[in-house]
């Protein structure tokens, strides 16, 4: 009786002892069906990526794809545990996406291959594997590997829509977020204000493209003229003897420093 209690003792302590798997903690449903969100580490919260549409390009043996500007607005500090959350119309599977990394060149980021001896060769960024899992009415989506610096984006299969966003290290940046800089040509409060709040509402929740709010935005607030257009027309200025040359140089400084 004693030999077959040491027995059963002795398989208790060589059997192993697997420690549970954290289940996902409860966060907030998308509220755009095909926006990916990136989780707020600190908060939980849910912020959405910036969409635009690509211009692509494909052959038998090669493909690209381009977005305008180098830099994305939505933008998040590095993190091992970076995840994202997406709810996916009826009947769309989360592998039909893919997660790239961009690299830029002339003010874009783009993504290109070629395809040699059945086997695909990146010519310009990368393509990176991701872990899928149901939660709720929606997915959670993992790299397999942490994202380091960079541009990045999802895009779903034989569709031009890409949802951007860009990784910045700890020590560049200052929060885990920058959304779309508020216009100062007018208050919040104002008419304008609040139009401009709701384009901007609409440009985050992924529901119009960045060029038609830029587009927008500009008859809602037109921008001050730009630097180079200030520079131009006080040299201009100076030019005709309209303004002294100490005018000149002081005026240009206040332009060149305000660049």
């Amino acid at each position: 009786m004693m030999k077959q209690a040491m027995l059963a003792s002795a398989f208790l302590v060589l059997w192993p002892v697997w420690p549970a798997q954290e289940a996902p903690r409860a966060l907030p449903e998308p509220e755009v069906e095909g926006v990916f969100y990136v989780v707020n580490a600190a908060s939980g919260a849910l912020e959405p990526t910036e969409k635009l549409v690509a211009k692509t390009a494909s052959g038998l043996m090669h493909g690209s794809a381009r977005v305008v500007g180098d830099r994305a607005a939505m933008r998040f500090e590095a993190s091992p545990t970076m995840e994202f959350r997406v709810k996916l119309k009826p009947g769309v599977k989360p592998g039909r996406y893919a997660l790239y990394r961009f690299g830029t060149e002339n003010g874009a980021r783009a993504v290109s291959f070629a395809r040699e001896r059945g086997k695909v060769r990146w010519l310009q960024g990368e393509h990176l594997p991701f872990k899928a899992e149901p939660v709720g009415e929606s997915y959670r989506i993992t790299p397999v590997a942490p994202l380091g610096p960079g541009e990045y984006g999802f895009s779903m299969d034989r569709s031009n829509d890409a949802y951007l966003f860009g990784v910045d290290s700890p020590a560049r940046a200052a929060r885990p977020a920058t959304r779309m800089p508020e216009v100062s040509s007018a208050s919040s409060s104002s008419p304008a204000g609040e139009r401009l709040k709701k384009l901007d509402d609409l440009l985050q929740k992924g529901l119009i493209t960045k060029e038609d709010y830029e587009k927008k935005r500009a008859e809602i607030a037109p921008a001050a003229p730009g630097s180079e257009d200030r520079l131009r027309k006080l040299e201009d200025l100076y030019k005709k003897g309209l303004i002294t040359k100490e005018d000149y140089e002081k005026k240009r400084a206040q332009i060149i420093a305000d660049i």
